[in-house]
C-alpha cells in the first residue's frame, strides 16, 4: 500500500521532531546511527498525535551507550537505555528468542538494521 501525500507529510513531521530530539539532548549521539521506530511511526501513518519516541541504535553495545551517559533501564532481555528525557534506545540485536526463557542472544556491535528488518 503506498502512503497517502498526508501520511509522508505526517512522517516528515515526526522525522523532524526525531531529529530535534537528538540535538537537544546532552549524550553524545553526532556519531551514533540512529532509526525511529515503533509508535511514533505508527502514529504518524494513522494520523495521531505522537507521544514518544523510540529509537534503534546499531553499531553499539550497551557498554558503549553507557560510556556516552544513557541509563540502562533494564527493562527487557536485550539492552534498552535511555536518555535523560527517558526516550528509549534500544540496541539493535541479532539471534533468536528462546521459546523457553524468552530471552534475546548474540547482541553485537556489529548488527545492522537491514537484518533487523529482514527478521520482521
Amino acid at each position: 500500500m503506498k502512503p497517502t501525500t498526508q501520511q509522508l507529510d505526517n512522517l516528515k513531521q515526526v522525522a523532524g521532531q526525531a531529529k530535534r530530539h537528538l540535538s537537544q539532548i546532552s549524550e553524545e549521539t553526532d556519531d551514533l546511527t540512529v532509526y525511529l521506530v515503533g509508535g511514533a511511526i505508527r502514529d504518524a501513518l494513522l494520523g495521531e498525535p505522537v507521544n514518544d519516541l523510540d529509537f534503534v541504535v546499531t553499531g553499539e553495545t550497551a557498554e558503549s551507550m553507557l560510556d556516552r551517559g544513557f541509563e540502562n533501564i533494564e527493562a527487557s532481555s536485550y539492552g534498552v537505555l535511555h536518555d535523560e528525557t527517558h526516550a528509549e534506545f534500544a540496541l539493535a540485536r541479532t539471534g533468536k528468542r528462546s521459546q523457553t526463557t524468552n530471552t534475546v542472544t548474540n547482541q553485537s556491535k556489529h548488527t545492522l538494521m537491514v537484518s533487523k528488518l529482514m527478521r520482521t
